[in-house]
């Protein structure tokens, strides 16, 4: 994936000029999501109202950030001072394609991929770290993202 190689050479960077060489674990070929809303089906299905309005922050919360991302790392500095605004800032560019490539690009922030999730469980079920695999849609849905 070329944005990661891209990506990965502009990491190529720490405070202090220490020269460091990054490796993604995506290029392992294991692409686990970074962070996934959760909770259990039973909760779900009795508070999908609730699921749904903190689906639709959360996608909108992250949307204002890339349109104002300044303005947010001047939020963050103020709550955590230790957090220098050039470092924030640098996150920030790191972490663009990440959060808003690839389908989200396509599909929105948020989105999954059932193709990715089923990836991901013949993975782990072949490391042994999963029992028995089982489909995709049974632990993921997309039906709480604002665009659906």
């Amino acid at each position: 994936m070329e944005n990661t190689r891209v990506l990965a050479r502009k990491l190529n960077f720490i405070e202090g000029g220490v020269k460091t060489e990054t490796i993604l674990v995506s290029e392992s070929g294991f692409d686990p999501y970074n962070v996934v809303l959760f909770a259990t089906k039973d909760y779900v299905e009795e508070n999908a109202e609730t699921v749904r309005k903190f689906v639709t922050s959360f996608v909108e919360g992250w949307n204002y950030y890339k349109d104002a991302p300044d303005e947010i790392n001047e939020v963050i500095h103020e709550a955590n001072p230790n957090l220098a605004l050039e470092s924030l800032a640098f996150e920030t560019e790191a972490q663009m394609e990440f959060v808003y490539g690839g389908d989200a690009e396509e599909h929105g922030f948020g989105y999954m991929s059932e193709e990715r999730w089923t990836t991901l469980i013949d993975q782990l079920h072949e490391l042994g770290l999963l029992e028995e695999t089982f489909d995709a849609n049974e632990i993921f849905t997309t039906e709480f993202l604002p665009s659906h």
